[in-house]
Order: structure tokens, then sequence, then C-alpha cells
């Protein structure tokens, strides 16, 4: 008896169902550590997929994004989510981090006082 990894059953699914967007946003958290571009891709596709959970998959394509050391994409993701969410705490946290890190304290003072937003 052969064991598949979930890797291969994710793979398997997706070339059945190639929009199953649970598929592809599990696939691309398991690629995250070991080939981030291959990640943002298959989340990227879970975006025009989630018509009523569009934030939630921008904020999974920015982790993906930030785990390639794409700053900008990520950050540009995490505020995506943001304009669909406004109360998206996860968004605004890891934007926060991110904006944070670049020390750049006008736009991080923006992020905290803009209206709607969580702080």
């Amino acid at each position: 008896m052969t064991l598949n990894s979930p890797l291969a059953d994710l793979k398997r699914t997706l070339t059945q169902q190639p929009d199953d967007r649970i598929s592809l946003t599990k696939l691309g958290f398991e690629l995250v550590m070991t080939d981030p571009a291959q990640a943002q891709r298959h989340l990227a596709r879970v975006i025009p997929l989630s018509p009523g959970n569009m934030a939630a998959a921008r904020v999974n394509l920015g982790i993906a994004s930030e785990s390639a050391g794409q700053t900008e994409r990520a950050e540009h993701s995490y505020r995506a989510a943001l304009d669909a969410d406004p109360a998206n705490e996860k968004a605004l946290r890891r934007l926060v981090r991110l904006v944070a890190a670049q020390k750049d304290p006008l736009t991080l003072g923006e992020l905290l006082s803009a209206p709607g937003r969580v702080a």
C-alpha cells in the first residue's frame, strides 16, 4: 500500500476540478515555504473564485508574497483586502507590521487613522 502525500492529493483534485478554491488555497499554503512563486500563482487564482470572501483571498496572497520576499506585492494585497473589507483585522495587522518594518511613520500613521479601520 502506497501512502499519498497531501500535496499529491491536492494536485490530483485540481486536475479533476481546476477551480476548486479550497484545494487551490491549501496547495498554495503547502507551497509557501518551499516554492513561494508557485504558491502565489495558486493563491492568485483563488481571488476571482471568491467574490464573497475576496479579503481573505487577498490576505493569503499577501502572505505568500511576503514569503517570496515581494514586500510591495504583499502590501498591495493587504491594502486590497482592506478595500474589500475595511474591518479585516488580519489584513490590517499584517500591513501594519509590514509598513512598520519599512520604518515609514507617515504611512503607518495613515493606516492607523484611516476611517473604518480596526485599530
